[in-house]
């Protein structure tokens, strides 16, 4: 059997849980998240940068994920920032519950974090 890797050519991912906010709160979420967006519900920018290297040096992609990462813009375009350090845009993924799509004037606002980063 071949197995063939993914356009990024890493052997494993690494899922880095960004943020425990959500504003979907499904049921069945597996991290319990809930809409608040207070500080501790974020991973700090030193975790991700710790995170980020320990990956980084052992060739492990990067999934970014949650909750919802892009509930707080802000906070992932920082995120973001501190993973383009170590890795180009197309090997890294973000995992998202897509609720920025209820219009698309809301998912181009959204979309632009990654886009002006060319992500």
């Amino acid at each position: 059997m071949v197995i063939n890797f993914d356009h990024r050519h890493k052997k494993l991912d690494g899922d880095l849980l960004l943020t425990t906010a959500c504003p979907v709160e499904c049921d069945f979420c597996v991290y319990s998240c809930t809409a608040s967006k207070d500080k501790e519900k974020w991973m700090p920018e030193s975790t991700i940068r710790r995170v980020t290297e320990e990956y980084s040096k052992n060739d492990i992609g990067i999934r970014i994920g949650g909750g919802e990462p892009f509930y707080d813009l802000e906070k992932l375009s920082r995120c973001i920032d501190i993973l383009l350090e170590y890795y180009k845009p197309n090997e890294l993924l973000i995992i998202t519950s897509g609720f920025f799509g209820s219009s698309l004037e809301n998912a181009r606002k959204h979309i632009a974090v990654i886009k002006e980063k060319a992500f």
